[in-house]
This record gives structure tokens, C-alpha cells and sequence, in this order.
């Protein structure tokens, strides 16, 4: 049995060779990068500030723990004594036993695996690599009922349906990639365990060296396993071989250790490369990397200046003597070990040990020891000639590397001279630097990955992964992302600015005790009534508090329920204003009679695609929720209050009233849309104005090349969105009749006509009434015009209508003198 203690690292390169052709996009980064445009969900829209939301399947997250919890268990059981037992019982930290195989006797065999399974792959690269970790630990481990076998099995599910994923969405997305690194954060973060499980005879960082450098192998070999199986099945443009480049390059045994502890602590590492050749490499490489064209540049150069220098090719050879007979004692091993045999402990102790190693070149009655009991196997097993090959290999080489005339027997070995010897520390070293560069990137990235597990209760993270706004990697056949559906609601925004702007002038405290009992508590029992379990309608949603401050409160649902529930809070408001004069009479006094003053509230009702709902958990400050919403922004911008608007209607009606020689004349409005004008006021600009003003001068007005207009909106009444208004219509068409009307104002009956001034010369009204045709039931809408909000330009304009108050004389003149003309021509239709 040849092994390839170098095949890692030449695959390794390879990868990288494929995925890199240059070193800018190494620096750089961007073959590992996550951009927000690819993903099909994200938060955040730079890569600055992107959160991926996801939760991994609780089962395996479960089989993670217990996968690593088993093999600290069973190295504890190989390694501590009994009274490491009993003491650790005594200190608390004992945590009992959980695996039912029974462990084997210490083996380092690998023929007790499978032949060409993943069990055999990930065997030995842990025998090489992590030796502490023996096969019969293994083979308990990856066993038909080991925790290891589970998750290889796990892990396989959840790779193979987030290619086949991503296959589907014809590369627009690398769910696998994200996939792995959600994989790769959860096994860190069950790596916890490892602070809970003492195993005293390893220090705490080799321990985690142990267990990285295996969860690594298991990894990557199920990768590699998922990438033939799905090239032979799948039939697809897109290529197979550069996701799982991806992977295996963004997976490496950097990825698992959270420690200050380096890859390079175990001479048996993964790169066959010890810190001391580390340390020789590593200024030359930093020098030449830099202005290389690519890897195989580098590495070429990196070997022409070792080999050019004998100092540091001497340091070489003498560090490769050292893993050549570790390497010849391993293929010994793997294929003789059994127990019973009393060399081999001893062979092991050479293996895993480096002061050990080291004694078998510098300890001459050591080694002479070592040599006479390999040749005591030799006589126990002559007939083993292939055994006995082994055992020469080995002791040639401990009887002859040792003298001085090493070098020279060296030099007469093709597979083991100079230039093989250099150009595989450096491949290694190079294979190294890579993977330590490339982790940095996908640290970052794993940051983006932001599990929602301990953040949200299972309610909300259910209705996350519904709503397709949380990633969900598992073995189960859900979808990682649910298609995300739109729902559609209703948002009525509630501005209370004129009541609680009285603080200023009330105590605050008084203010607020007043409100609370006869205002904010008496809305929220009018919004109960339209609860979820209630309404007016069996198709509309009932109504949800979204949020309640002190001067604004939003409620979505229904839009059947909100116009209901608007309509309440409008009624509660009236016996509140009344209530509020009547309890702060000197504050309130007159306050009608001037401009921004006035106590009144604007309502208004939007339609759309449902509001975001995140929670936001702090250590401080509780889970605090928040609403975000296209819709609610809109609403909100619905209840504005221009107040050159006002003022121009207050004068056109002051206009109307003198015309008509009448001061009793009203607007029956309370929401308007009109057109305002602005623009930049240069240095000069005051004195032109004044001058525009003194000498009636229309010329220097139509001058102001930066004047602007713009529809805004002056709302204390109620209003609603064409848009919304038509969802009214659609919710209430099995119960409520609906009808529009257009007429001039001159068509109006006369009484009308005398009573009110209109803005504009015609109305545009739509009626809805419940179909047993009470009149109790009407409601009546008036168009009041079309708006741009501030902040939707992108948008289309608005269309905005008002709710006409059903207490309103407006409302009840038009039932008496229209409503029943009009509504029977409309049924005779």
C-alpha cells in the first residue's frame, strides 16, 4: 500500500488554478464573494450592510452536535484513565457516555473499512492527519449506528438538494455555496461542546485541532461524493464540476478552528508541511507572490530560490527525513496494525509523537532498540514477504538517513532528490497560503449569514420561512426558500398631532393620563371589534395594531374593516375634543378660531403588498418589533398637512362668501389636493420678489427660472387610495352594492349649491351600500385628486379619495336630494 501524502495539496492547487487564473482576483476575493442582486432574499442592499437570514433543520443541527460529542466521548473513553473518570464526576464536568457500539482495541488499519466507500476516504485522511484519532474510534464512529455516519448522511441530503436548487434556478443563485456556509457556522458553533468535554490527555487546542481536521475530511469527502453522483445523473448546462470547485476551495481545515491555534501545530497536518518549513518559506514567498502571474509562477520561483540557497535546502531535507519515516511508518501501519504485536504502540508513539521522532535520528540506542524489534517482527511473520518488505523499507532507512552521507544516498534516489523534495514544501506551503488568504474571505462571508435560531421564538421562524424572508438548510424535502407569495392589506395611518401637540402647553403628565382613558384605550376597544376573529367580512382580514405612538397610531387588515374602524375613531374623536375643551378650557380657548390650531385628525387608508415585520433582539432592550412598508410610508405621507393648501382654499371660500354675499357658506371637505409652488431663493431673489409685489410685475415672477410645482395634500378628514378603495369593493361585493357617479356642480340640487363652495367645477363619487339597501350603511366617496408623495417619485401617482363624513351635513344632503334617484337608476340597469 503506497500512500499519496501529497495528493491534498496537489488538489488543493488545482482548484485553485481553475478558479484563479491571476493573483488580483485572489486579492480581491471575488470568486468567494456574496452580492446581494444574487440572492434570492436578502437584507441590506450593498454587501456592506447584507444579512441572509437562515436557520439550519433542527435535526441536523442535531446530529452535528452529536457527531462531535460522540468523538470527543470516544477519545475520552481511549484516552483517560479511571480516575480521570472519578475525578472529573467529582469536579462536575463529566458528561456520561451516549454510544452503544462498543470501541474496538487502538488500530490504525484501515481494511476494516469498506474498500472504496466515503468511510474508508475520511478514515484514513484522519489516520494521516490527526493520528490521536485511531481507526477503531473511527470505525465505532462512522459505524452503521454512529453519530458520524448520520451526519455524512445528513450532510449529503443537504448539499445535493441545494445544487439541485440551484440547478434550478439555472445558476442565478449559489444556494450551495451559501448552504455550506451556514453548514460550516453551525458546526462551529456546536463546537462548544468541546469547553464541556475534557479529554486530559491532549491539550485544549489539539483536541480542536483533532476534531476540525476530521469534521474537514468528513466534509469534503462528502462534497466530492455529492459531485459524482450528481455528474452522472444530472443533465443540465450548468457546470457541475465549478460548484463543487466552489465548495472543496471555500471548505478548508482553517474553516473549523475558531482558536489562535494554527493548521500547523500537528506535524501531521493536512499540507505535510511543519511550522518550521513555514518559516523558511514564508519571507520568500512574500517577496516573489506578489509580482507572479499565477500559482504555478510562484511556485517555480519560490523553489529556484531555495534550491539556489544550501542553508536553507539542507533545513529542507533534514525536516522531510523526518516525515519520510512518519510516512513509512504510516503504510506499515494502516495495513499491520493489530493488537497483541509489541512494537507496534511504539510505532504509533514515533507517528503521532515529534520528540519520539526526533529520538529516531538523534537517540542512537533508541533507534538501535527500534531496528532489533522490527526485526523480531520479521522473524515472528517470515512468511509474510509483503509485511516484510514494509519492515525493510523501514529500517534501511533509520540505519542510513541518520549519517552524515545522508545527502549523497538522497541525491541517488530520483523520487526523493532535492528537487522533489523542495517542489513539494512549497506546494504544500503554497496550497497553505491559499487556503489561509481564501478563509479570510469566507469568514466575512459566514457573517453575512446570519442564523435566526436563538434570535426568533419557532412562531415568528415559522412565519419567516412561510413569508420566503428566512433560508432553511436541512435534509427534509422543504424548499431552502419558499416561494414567496404577496399578500396584499390595508393600512390606515391615524395622525393625532393637534391632541398631542397640547402637551406643550398641559403637563405632560396630566395630558397623558387624560388621553390614555378617554382616547387611546377606548381605540384600541374599537379595534378589537375587527380582530382577527372578527370583521365585517368572512374574506377580510381582520385588523392588527402595527404600531402606537404617541401621536400616531397604524393598523392594518382588511381594508372593509379599517373603513368600519376608521369610521369609530372618527366618532371617538368628536367626544374627545369635546371632553379635551371642556377638561383644559383656558388652553383651548380660541385655539379654534386660528389656523394650525384647530383640533382635528387626518385618517388615511393605503393599499398594498404586506408590511415586513422583523424583530430585532437585544440584551438590553428585549426583542423590539418593527413594521416596514412601502404601504405604511405611503399612508403616512397621506395624513401631511400643507398648509399653503389650506390657506389657499380658506381664501377661496373667503372669495365665495363675499361673492354670494353669505358668511354661512362651508367647503364640505376636509381633504384636499392642490398644486403648490416653490422654488430656490438665490441671493437676489428677495428683492425681485419685493419688486414683484410693489409694481403688480407678472414679468419678474415668470422670470424665477427655478420655480417648481407639485401636488401635495392638507388632510384632517378621512382618505383613502383609488387603490384601496377598489380592494373595499372587491372584499364587500357579495354583501354591498357599489356605484359610481360623476355630475357637475351646477347639476347639484340648488340647496346644495347654496350651502357649500366646491373647489372644483365637478364631482366624482362612488356610493357603496349593503345589499338590504339601508341607508345606515352608505358610504359615499369623493375623488379629491392625483399625488406624487415625497419619496415615490419612481412611482405612479396617487389617486385620492375622502371618506364624506356620514355625520356630515354634505352627506346627509346629498342621501336626501340624490342618493335615491341615482341608486335606482343604477339597479334599473
Amino acid at each position: 500500500m503506497r500512500i499519496d501524502y501529497y495528493k491534498f495539496s496537489n488538489e488543493r492547487l488545482s482548484i485553485f488554478r481553475d478558479l484563479i487564473t491571476e493573483w488580483d482576483s485572489l486579492k480581491s476575493g471575488r470568486v468567494w464573494k456574496i452580492e446581494p442582486h444574487n440572492m434570492r432574499f436578502h437584507l441590506g442592499e450593498s454587501i456592506t450592510d447584507l444579512k441572509i437570514p437562515c436557520i439550519v433543520g433542527s435535526e441536523d443541527e442535531k446530529v452535528i452536535v452529536n457527531a462531535i460529542t460522540d468523538i470527543l466521548l470516544l477519545l475520552k473513553k481511549r484516552l483517560d484513565s479511571e480516575q480521570d473518570t472519578d475525578r472529573q464526576k467529582e469536579d462536575g464536568s463529566y458528561i456520561p457516555a451516549t454510544i452503544k457500539t462498543e470501541l474496538i482495541e487502538r488500530t490504525y488499519r484501515t481494511d476494516i473499512f469498506p474498500s472504496n466507500s466515503i468511510e474508508k476516504v475520511v478514515a484514513e485522511n484522519i489516520l494521516l492527519t490527526a493520528p490521536v484519532v485511531d481507526s477503531g474510534i473511527i470505525k465505532c464512529w462512522l459505524g452503521k449506528d454512529g453519530s458520524g455516519r448520520q451526519l455524512i448522511n445528513k450532510i449529503r441530503l443537504v448539499i445535493t438538494k441545494s445544487i439541485n436548487e440551484e440547478i434550478e434556478l439555472m445558476g442565478g443563485e449559489r444556494t450551495s455555496y451559501v448552504t455550506l456556509l451556514a453548514l460550516i457556522n453551525a458546526l462551529v458553533r456546536s463546537k462548544e461542546v468541546l469547553k464541556k468535554i475534557k479529554v486530559r490527555k491532549i491539550g485544549y487546542e489539539k483536541l480542536e485541532l483533532a476534531v476540525s481536521f476530521s469534521m474537514f475530511f468528513l466534509f469534503n469527502a462528502v462534497i466530492s461524493a455529492v459531485g459524482e453522483e450528481l455528474k452522472q445523473k444530472t443533465l443540465s448546462s450548468i457546470d457541475i464540476n465549478g460548484i463543487i470547485k466552489l465548495l472543496k476551495s471555500s471548505l478548508s481545515p482553517h474553516s473549523f478552528i475558531s482558536t489562535n491555534s494554527s493548521v500547523l501545530e500537528y506535524d501531521t497536518n493536512p499540507y505535510i508541511i511543519s511550522k518550521d518549513i513555514s518559516d523558511i518559506i514564508a519571507p520568500i514567498y512574500e517577496k516573489i507572490a506578489p509580482s507572479s502571474r499565477d500559482i504555478s509562477d510562484a511556485s517555480d520561483l519560490i523553489a529556484e530560490e531555495i534550491k539556489g540557497n544550501p542553508s536553507l535546502l539542507c533545513s529542507l531535507i533534514g525536516i522531510y527525513r523526518q516525515n519520510r519515516l512518519r510516512h513509512l511508518i504510516a503504510e506499515y501501519l494502516f495495513q499491520y496494525d493489530a493488537p497483541g504485536i509489541e512494537v507496534h504502540p511504539l510505532l504509533a508513539e514515533i507517528y503521532q509523537n515529534r520528540r519520539m521522532l526526533h529520538s529516531a535520528f538523534s537517540d542512537k540506542r533508541f533507534r538501535k532498540e527500534l531496528y532489533e524489534r522490527l526485526g523480531d517482527i520479521k522473524t515472528r511473520f517470515k512468511r509474510d514477504t509483503r509485511r516484510t518488505e514494509y519492515i525493510d523499507r523501514i529500517q534501511t532507512f533509520i540505519s542510513t538517513s541518520y549519517k552524515t552521507k545522508f545527502l549523497d544516498w538522497l541525491l541517488h534516489r530520483t523520487e526523493m532528490n532535492p528537487d522533489y523534495i523542495v517542489s513539494i514544501a512549497v506546494s504544500g506551503f503554497i496550497a497553505y497560503k491559499m487556503d489561509e488568504h481564501v478563509d479570510k474571505f469566507v469568514r466575512v462571508m459566514r457573517g453575512l449569514i446570519v442564523d435566526r435560531r436563538g434570535e426568533l421564538p419557532e412562531k415568528e421562524r415559522l412565519y419567516e420561512y412561510q413569508r420566503g424572508r428566512l433560508y432553511r438548510f436541512s435534509s427534509d424535502e422543504r424548499q431552502i426558500l419558499n416561494i414567496l407569495t404577496s399578500t396584499n392589506e390595508g393600512l390606515l395611518f391615524i395622525d393625532m398631532k393637534d391632541f398631542t401637540r397640547k402637551t406643550l402647553k398641559v403637563k405632560e403628565a396630566s395630558m397623558a393620563d387624560f388621553m390614555k382613558g378617554n382616547f387611546y384605550i377606548p381605540i384600541l376597544e374599537a379595534a378589537r371589534k375587527y380582530g382577527a376573529s372578527g370583521g365585517i367580512s368572512p374574506v377580510c382580514k381582520g385588523v392588527k395594531i402595527e404600531n402606537f405612538l404617541g401621536d400616531a397610531v397604524i393598523f392594518s387588515g382588511g381594508v372593509a374593516n379599517l373603513l368600519s374602524l376608521a369610521a369609530d375613531i372618527r366618532r371617538l374623536m368628536r367626544l374627545y375634543k369635546d371632553k379635551l375643551i371642556k377638561r383644559f378650557a383656558d388652553i383651548f380657548d380660541h385655539s379654534q378660531k386660528v389656523p394650525e390650531t384647530e383640533i382635528d385628525a387626518g385618517l388615511f387608508i393605503s393599499y398594498g403588498t404586506e408590511a415586513e415585520k422583523i424583530t430585532i433582539n437585544n440584551d438590553y432592550w428585549g426583542a423590539v418589533k418593527v413594521s416596514i412598508g412601502e404601504k405604511i410610508n405611503e399612508a403616512a405621507r397621506g395624513t401631511a398637512r400643507n398648509h399653503v393648501i389650506k390657506t389657499k382654499m380658506d381664501m377661496l371660500l373667503e372669495k365665495a362668501r363675499d361673492e354670494r354675499k353669505r358668511t354661512d357658506i362651508a367647503c364640505p371637505f376636509k381633504v384636499f389636493v392642490d398644486k403648490t409652488y416653490s422654488f430656490i431663493p438665490f441671493s437676489e431673489t428677495g428683492d425681485r420678489i419685493y419688486d414683484m409685489v410693489l409694481h403688480k410685475n407678472p414679468e419678474t415672477f415668470l422670470s424665477l427660472k427655478s420655480l417648481s410645482a407639485i401636488n401635495d395634500i392638507y388632510n384632517t378628514g378621512e382618505a383613502i387610495t383609488e387603490t384601496a378603495l377598489k380592494a373595499y369593493m372587491a372584499e364587500t361585493k357579495t354583501t354591498r352594492s357599489s356605484f359610481k357617479k360623476d355630475i357637475m356642480v351646477s347639476q347639484l340640487d340648488t340647496d346644495i349649491q347654496d350651502r357649500f363652495f366646491f373647489p372644483s367645477e365637478k364631482l366624482e363619487l362612488w356610493f357603496s351600500i349593503d345589499t338590504s339597501d339601508k341607508i345606515d350603511t352608505l358610504k359615499i366617496f369623493s375623488k379629491r385628486g392625483t399625488i406624487v408623495f415625497k419619496g415615490f417619485e419612481e412611482a405612479m401617482p396617487t389617486t385620492v379619495y375622502e371618506v364624506i363624513d356620514d355625520s356630515s351635513e354634505f352627506f346627509n344632503m346629498l342621501v336626501s336630494r340624490h342618493f335615491n334617484k341615482w341608486y335606482s337608476e343604477i339597479k334599473r340597469l
